[in-house]
């Protein structure tokens, strides 16, 4: 009963804040419409109606379908057409939509609904794995007449009544030849998850309205070109809304002619976002599009998820794709574009009216000044922003599957009998490794003034140098044997060198592309082909994860506690508030320890994943080992620092430094390292020789040990083919042998 008045409420659009949708002839020669749905209450009104009448078929695709209210009617919805004999195919994406109950996802299934999960994610300590590559589509197809194209999840925080944090957002309804388009796309996809559309060799100028698509493989940049295209040829107005904006070089460039050559360039934005980190981003881009004249409005009242735009009063697109690195270069995307005067009109109407009622415009004047360090920062943040997706990308992807859920499961995030395999590696996967490591050679060469550090590099001592290697070998040994007693708590069997292989290969990728990819994404895959589930995975990504960090407490605790950290008079937290942050940590090292005394044989549970302690004795083999490794790269800086600086101030600078970079996300901690370094030490040593120390510092703590976890990936893959291929040629003789002594079948 409940389920059904929520479902009445919403298809009525009880709560609507939004004008009423108007359908728009195309007035060309495709015979079809285009209708504005704006925010949840339009759409899911709309959308249940239309579904309400379907008669044969079906085709819904969504990267979030949640278990709420707007869920429960979409599910009821669902369940009453293919009682009624519809074909209903629906696919949402495992990242997207983790938590489905068992309930939830058996009476679909049980009613004949085909539910599809698009890449399932296995959970690794309660968080979800594979965060790229994503299926962010968002499109519904009945009866092959009726289309929805938009940015609106199915659930309840598209809706009015879900307060300040509800998100404003549009859709299109479509009708005409353009559904017939997309209905055989969704059809393909269906067939064969790795369906990419061939090529068009031009622009489609007659079509009226046209699906699309981004994909990582023939249309990887296909909605970016769409808007470039669009930008270079605007003689009046630009209005762009988009939720997270954050586009490339060619498409700000393009924005910036554009206000440059006369053009009125609108952007709608994010000012009170679901992800703050996202307003951070694009406002790293304000001055550069204000100095052209781009005028720039944040939407303050709840947070913007539109995904729109509208140029020179005819062109316009609505869809999933944000202009964003994800949405970009990674995720699965699907956009309508419309050549239509008179949608145009209605959509570029309600966006002046919320830049004029909703939004707070930017002022340039009022924009933060520049600085050396803002400026140094916003450089450095930006580029890595960008390029980060390009990394993920080059590096050893699975390929994406489809999972048919054909029997009752807990939730959709579950994995199969057993967790999904990394597929093999493309056979150039060798060549995209070394090219990542090429560029990353190149970008950090790039980022140096080399006029000024290539005399201290070359005044470098080959004894010093070969200190250093020593050292950051030592230090790497250190750490591959967190996985070697790991063996212990996670209780596996894997041979030594086989895991010194996995953890030297895991921990040269966490340092260059970050922990998730690196440590956490190549252990599962190595792992895994070595024979280990999902959870004895768990269990040592936890322990090492444990282990590094137990020591830089410990340490940090210390070198604070003493106050043998220099702090800059500048600073507002002064040495006595560090001091009490150093004593808190100490505490923390030692709390640890009681935990592993007292609730040694407990276990808890999170998310489905068991969380042991390890023993006394063991806890305490993680502390030496974890303080040794953290001294080792500490000694390696105070030794290209020429140990003019004291051993302890050098611990101190650089344990600052790796907790700032891990705080910001950015691989490598590029730039951030070096503004720690310059700042504290900038009063005491010349700002070249640090720069010059920590160049030669990247180089053969990063850069060196990851061009041989190139060629140690490579082989540790080819030991696991190889012992694959030995246990199946076993099993076959054994199968062999056996079937010569079996009894006779009786007849």
């Amino acid at each position: 009963m409940q389920e059904s008045s929520t479902a009445k409420a919403v298809q009525r659009g009880r709560h609507a804040h939004a004008a009423r949708p108007v359908t728009h002839k195309f007035q060309r020669h495709d015979r079809g419409s285009a209708r504005l749905l704006e925010n949840g209450d339009q759409f899911f009104a709309r959308v249940f109606e239309v579904i309400a009448a379907a008669r044969q078929e079906i085709l819904l695709e969504t990267f979030i379908l949640f278990d709420d209210k707007v869920g429960r009617a979409l599910h009821a919805a669902l369940i009453a057409a293919s009682e009624r004999g519809v074909e209903v195919d629906v696919m949402v994406d495992g990242y997207g939509s983790p938590d489905l109950p068992r309930d939830f996802v058996d009476a679909l299934i049980n009613a004949g609904v085909r539910l599809r999960v698009f890449d399932p994610c296995p959970q690794i300590l309660g968080m979800r794995s594979k965060i790229f590559r994503r299926m962010h589509r968002k499109l519904l197809v009945v009866d092959g007449a009726h289309a929805f194209v938009g940015g609106i999840n199915f659930a309840a925080d598209h809706l009015a009544d879900y307060g300040s944090r509800a998100k404003r957002d549009y859709a299109v309804e479509l009708e005409g030849p353009i559904v017939g388009d997309i209905r055989a796309y969704m059809k393909a996809v269906i067939a064969d998850p790795a369906f990419s559309p061939p090529r068009r060799r031009g622009p489609d100028t007659d079509a009226k309205a046209r699906l699309v698509v981004r994909d990582n493989a023939r249309h990887r940049d296909d909605i970016e070109i769409e808007y470039r295209r669009a930008i270079r040829t605007a003689r009046r107005e630009i209005i762009i809304a988009n939720a997270y904006f954050f586009p490339g070089y060619r498409l700000l460039r393009a924005l910036h002619s554009a206000a440059r050559r006369g053009v009125r360039v609108l952007l709608l934005l994010q000012g009170q976002p679901d992800k703050p980190y996202t307003t951070f981003a694009a406002r790293l881009l304000y001055r550069y599009l204000t100095s052209a004249g781009v005028r720039i409005y944040e939407y303050c009242a709840r947070p913007f998820h539109g995904k729109v735009a509208v140029i020179d009063h005819e062109w316009a697109t609505v869809g999933s794709s944000n202009l964003d690195p994800l949405s970009l270069a990674l995720n699965l995307e699907a956009n309508v574009f419309l050549h239509d005067a008179r949608f145009a009109a209605d959509l570029r109407e309600r966006l002046l009216a919320l830049i004029q009622h909703e939004c707070r415009a930017i002022e340039p004047a009022r924009l933060p000044p520049r600085t050396p360090l803002r400026t140094f920062s916003g450089f450095i943040v930006f580029h890595l922003l960008r390029r980060f997706p390009a990394w993920a990308g080059l590096l050893p992807a699975h390929t994406p599957t489809v999972a048919l859920i054909e029997r009752p499961v807990d939730t959709v995030d579950t994995r199969p009998a057993r967790m999904p395999r990394w597929r093999k590696a493309r056979r150039g996967l060798l060549a995209l490794f070394l090219a990542l490591v090429a560029y990353l050679l190149f970008r950090y060469a790039r980022a140096m003034d080399w006029s000024s550090v290539v005399a201290a590099i070359v005044e470098y001592d080959r004894r010093v140098l070969a200190l250093a290697a020593a050292l950051a070998l030592a230090s790497y040994t250190v750490y591959c044997s967190y996985d070697v007693l790991a063996r212990r708590y996670a209780r596996h069997a894997l041979a030594t060198r086989r895991v010194i292989g996995v953890a030297f290969v895991s921990y040269a990728f966490n340092l260059n592309v970050g922990t998730l990819v690196g440590g956490a994404g190549f252990r599962l895959r190595l792992y895994s082909r070595l024979g280990l589930s999902a959870a004895t995975i768990a269990r040592i990504l936890a322990f090492s994860i444990t282990t590094n960090w137990l020591g830089y407490v410990a340490l940090a605790g210390g070198v604070l506690a003493a106050r043998l950290l220099p702090i800059p008079p500048t600073w507002k937290l002064g040495a006595d508030g560090l001091q009490v942050l150093g004593f808190v940590l100490l505490a923390a090292t030692g709390g640890y320890f009681v935990l592993c005394k007292v609730f040694r044989e407990r276990a808890w549970k999170l998310r489905g994943h068991e969380i042991r302690l390890p023993p006394l004795r063991l806890a305490f083999v993680q502390l030496a080992l974890s303080t040794t490794n953290w001294l080792l790269i500490a000694a390696l800086l105070y030794v290209l620092l020429g140990e003019k600086v004291a051993f302890a101030v050098v611990l101190g600078v650089f344990l600052l430094s790796a907790i700032a970079g891990v705080l910001t996300h950015i691989p490598a901690g590029v730039g951030v390292i070096e503004v720690v370094f310059v700042t504290l030490l900038g009063d005491t040593l010349p700002q070249h020789a640090i720069i010059a120390a920590l160049l030669v510092y990247r180089a053969v703590y990063y850069i060196a040990p990851l061009l041989i976890a190139v060629a140690a990936y490579a082989g540790v893959e080819a030991i696991a083919r190889r012992d694959r291929d030995v246990t199946k040629s076993r099993a076959a003789r054994v199968d062999r042998a056996l079937r010569g002594h079996r009894p006779a079948a009786s007849v």
